[in-house]
């Protein structure tokens, strides 16, 4: 069962109570945007699973998540962790994760994401609104 259908879309602030304290999405085809005041995940087939067989929204499309004030980038490896910029981040293309592994709605958020060579980045955001954008499928 999925709480959004392409003919029952969930509002925003439905979207914000239903969100749990913890999501482990299921994302193929992740894309991670990040603009002024907002994150983008984006996939070609997604799943926001409450629990196992309840999905909020699943298929392709991009959850986003708006914000308040500056994102916050740590970054962990075998050296241990380090808070970084976004221009670091970008600088060696931690912006492009092979896997979200957790989304933690604390205060600020958690992403938790997997980089290249298995490294882990988080980035923390004050998070305002949730919005979910299907994409039409073809």
């Amino acid at each position: 069962m999925r709480l959004w259908q392409r003919d029952n879309r969930i509002a925003d602030d439905e979207l914000w109570e239903y969100l749990p304290d913890q999501i482990f999405p299921d994302i193929a085809g992740l894309a991670l945007r990040i603009e002024e005041q907002a994150l983008h995940i984006c996939g070609h087939d997604a799943c926001w699973a409450l629990q196992s067989d309840l999905a909020l929204a699943s298929g392709p499309g991009c959850m986003s998540f708006f914000y308040d004030g500056d994102l916050r980038y740590r970054l962990e490896g075998p050296e241990g962790s380090q808070d970084i910029s976004m221009a670091e981040a970008q600088s060696k293309d931690l912006l492009l994760p092979a896997e979200l592994c957790l989304i933690k709605r604390t205060s600020p958020w958690e992403f938790v994401f997997v980089v290249k060579q298995k490294q882990t980045m988080r980035i923390f955001a004050n998070i305002m609104r949730v919005s979910w954008q299907p994409k039409e499928e073809s």
